[in-house]
C-alpha cells in the first residue's frame, strides 16, 4: 500500500511537471504560408496590400498581394526587364500597404562620374587626366562655377583627352 501511495504521488509529479510543456505544444502557432497574389497591374479589386512597382521591368503599375508578402515573393513574380538590378532590395522585407518598390537598371549612370563635383583624386582616376589636368579641372570649376558642356571641356584638356573620358563622365 506504501508503494501505491508513492508510485500515484510520482505519478502525479510526473502530469503537473509535463502540463506546462503540452500547454505551451498545444498553444504554438502553426505558421501560416504567404503567397503573392499575382495580379495585373489593372486589377485592384482583391483584398490585400496596395504596391507600387516602377523601374526596370514590363508591367509597371499598383499590385495587390497578401499580406505578409515579402519583397522576394513579390519580384519572384515581376516580369524583370534584361538590365534589372535588385541588390539594393531588402528581399527578407515584408512588403507594407502603399509601399513603392523600385527595380533600378544595371546600366543605369550612376557609374560615370560627375566631374563638376569629383575631387582631385577621383579626376586623376580617370584616363589621360594626371595630377596637372585635374588641378586645372579643379581651379576653372573655382573660377567659374559648373562645367556644362564638352565645348567647355575643351578649353580645359586637349581634344585627345576629352575623348578618352567623355564617355566615363557626366556633366
Amino acid at each position: 500500500m506504501k508503494q501505491r501511495g508513492q508510485l500515484a504521488i510520482w505519478l502525479l509529479s510526473v502530469i503537473l511537471f509535463g502540463c506546462p510543456f503540452i500547454f505551451y505544444y498545444l498553444n504554438q502557432k502553426q505558421p501560416v504560408p504567404t503567397a503573392v497574389i499575382a495580379i495585373q497591374p489593372t486589377q485592384l479589386d482583391s483584398v490585400g496590400l496596395t504596391v507600387h512597382v516602377s523601374g526596370e521591368l514590363q508591367n509597371k503599375g499598383i499590385y495587390k498581394v497578401a499580406i505578409g508578402t515579402k519583397v522576394y515573393e513579390l519580384v519572384d513574380q515581376l516580369n524583370l526587364g534584361p538590365n534589372a538590378d535588385i541588390d539594393h532590395l531588402n528581399l527578407a522585407k515584408t512588403l507594407t500597404d502603399g509601399q513603392k518598390i523600385v527595380i533600378k537598371s544595371k546600366t543605369n549612370q550612376s557609374t560615370k562620374l560627375n566631374i563638376n563635383f569629383a575631387t582631385l583624386k577621383q579626376l586623376k582616376s580617370l584616363p589621360g587626366i594626371g595630377e596637372v589636368s585635374a588641378q586645372k579641372i579643379m581651379t576653372y570649376r573655382q573660377l567659374n562655377g559648373t562645367i556644362k558642356s564638352i565645348d567647355e571641356l575643351l578649353n580645359i584638356l586637349s581634344k585627345k583627352q576629352v575623348n578618352k573620358i567623355k564617355a566615363k563622365i557626366e556633366l
